[in-house]
């Protein structure tokens, strides 16, 4: 290997692949390569996408961008896509890295445009997802009488989901086949052979292999449920929540669908989605494998990562949405690059973007970054000190087939979410990790009085909160509003009375910070 060579990159990137299932000691979820690819490069526990769906932060992913900018809302392969595209003008990973000499391969679910595909962008393609799906493209005029069939009900069904009017879910189960239609599909096998093709030419490589499991529905091959057969598996802290001070929608959500699964099955699902984990992992190992046999490990950067994560029975719930809950928005992000490392198996707690990955790579190439929301991780991978490193991390929610405004700000200490459509959430994550209490909900707070006033007969916004937490909140909005100026995100701008709900507006951008 040439001293001066750019590294080569593999990435690896699920989906619905929560971070927690890769938390080392603290998961009884089976990733052992996860785990190695971690006690060879750096563990990042705080890092999040800016939206738990597919699109936006694989539009993220590539662009170092949040959607306000990339312009890629919700999901584009279908008719209530807000863009079906990537804005104008804006440029993408495989653009910067084909650009300075690389070989560019991709293979697996792409989401990020229905109009271009990667190869559009530079890449070298295997078998990437179509770029329109055709179940998702389904008109309301167009139904046919045998399409929303029930499965016939049996007393004790496991994993079946009831949905009068639409068709009945089996959510989890065991396949009768293994994987090898999954791999066949995804080219997975000719994915590993570029990393020997590439090999021969003196380029540097990037090759990205993107799966669609562990998505929903939970459904895995015997092998991998049957390690989980001597495990059992305890229902997560928060399930204990019964979503009375959380909006109105989180609570739909649950009891009208998940409930169904009652606390048995919660665990079942979760034991299939923990089996796919494992499923994926071994995937992986087979590629690092791959990677090591072939010599060139020493100058690779390995990335895991995923575009979201899943509930996965977290205060109830599953797969992804407008609940702002940490599950659904923390993604396993573990980084490799040996050439460059320091201290292998750290674990870094600040808090990262999935637009950070985009910086990084460019910034490891030698590359000038351009003006993005992302920044290179890279210090943190060579074990630099970092002094100036974001101090708070934002999500962009639009919805996707339904529409919801929701904006969210997160510190090291608290958490506030502006839902345009209920109730916001406050959570103070120092003392309830578990996002269980809503400091925010009116019902905590006297609201019988026409209008709430202070002890001098102030205006006091609603719902009335103690003066220290009005300043967290506050605060908190500050930061929301004078990111969404910085993002040029107009969601909710309008003063209109109907549209203007936001506890405190956009001019708060403009005061001073408050230490909270």
């Amino acid at each position: 290997m040439m001293a001066d060579k750019k590294p080569n990159i593999l990435i690896f990137m699920a989906d619905h692949f929560m971070a927690d299932a890769v938390a080392a000691g603290m998961s009884q979820c089976i990733t052992p390569n996860a785990d190695r690819l971690a006690g060879a490069g750096v563990r990042f526990t705080n890092a999040f996408c800016p939206t738990p769906h597919c699109c936006p932060s694989r539009a993220s992913f590539q662009t170092g961008e949040y959607p306000s900018v990339h312009g890629v809302w919700n999901n584009v392969s279908n008719r209530c896509a807000i863009n079906r595209d990537l804005n104008d003008g804006v440029l993408t990973m495989g653009d910067h890295l084909g650009a300075a000499g690389y070989q560019l391969y991709y293979s697996g679910k792409w989401h990020v445009s229905d109009l271009r595909s990667p190869a559009d962008f530079g890449w070298d393609t295997g078998a990437c997802s179509p770029p329109v799906l055709q179940w998702q493209t389904s008109r309301i005029d167009a139904f046919e009488p045998d399409v929303f069939t029930q499965i016939p009900y049996n007393d004790g069904d496991s994993g079946v989901l009831r949905r009068p009017g639409w068709q009945d879910l089996s959510f989890y189960g065991e396949t009768e086949h293994d994987d090898s239609a999954w791999l066949e599909n995804l080219k997975f096998h000719e994915t590993l052979d570029k990393i020997d093709e590439y090999d021969q030419n003196d380029d540097p490589w990037c090759i990205m292999f993107s799966c669609n499991p562990p998505h929903d529905p939970y459904q895995v091959p015997e092998k991998y449920l049957k390690m989980y057969d001597d495990i059992d598996i305890q229902l997560p802290d928060s399930y204990a929540d019964d979503l009375k001070d959380k909006p109105n929608i989180y609570r739909r959500m649950r009891y009208q669908t998940w409930n169904q699964l009652g606390e048995e099955g919660t665990k079942e699902a979760r034991r299939h989605y923990f089996a796919l984990c494992t499923m994926i992992d071994g995937w992986f190992g087979q590629m690092l494998d791959r990677l090591e046999a072939s010599g060139q490990a020493e100058n690779t950067i390995v990335i895991l990562t995923s575009d979201h994560g899943d509930y996965a029975g977290a205060h109830g719930l599953f797969a992804k949405g407008i609940p702002a809950f940490r599950e659904g928005y923390n993604i396993p992000a573990i980084i490799r690059w040996p050439h460059a490392g320091s201290q292998p198996g750290r674990v870094v707690n600040e808090l990262v973007s999935i637009c950070d990955f985009m910086p990084t790579l460019l910034d490891a190439a030698g590359l000038p970054s351009p003006e993005v929301y992302g920044r290179s991780l890279l210090p943190f991978i060579k074990n630099e000190p970092v002094d100036d490193w974001r101090d708070d991390l934002h999500f962009q929610m639009n919805g996707v087939e339904l529409y919801y405004t929701q904006r969210t700000v997160i510190t090291d200490k608290w958490k506030y979410v502006y839902n345009g459509f209920d109730f916001d959430e406050l959570y103070d994550l120092e003392h309830d990790p578990g996002e269980m209490v809503n400091l925010a909900h009116p019902d905590r707070y006297e609201t019988s009085a026409p209008f709430a006033a202070n002890a001098a007969g102030q205006f006091v916004p609603y719902p009335p909160m103690p003066p220290e937490l009005d300043k967290v909140r506050k605060e908190l909005y500050r930061r929301i509003w004078k990111f969404a100026r910085e993002q040029h995100d107009q969601f909710a701008y309008t003063p209109y009375i109907t549209t203007g709900q936001a506890v405190y507006g956009p001019n708060t951008a403009f005061a001073e910070p408050v230490e909270i």
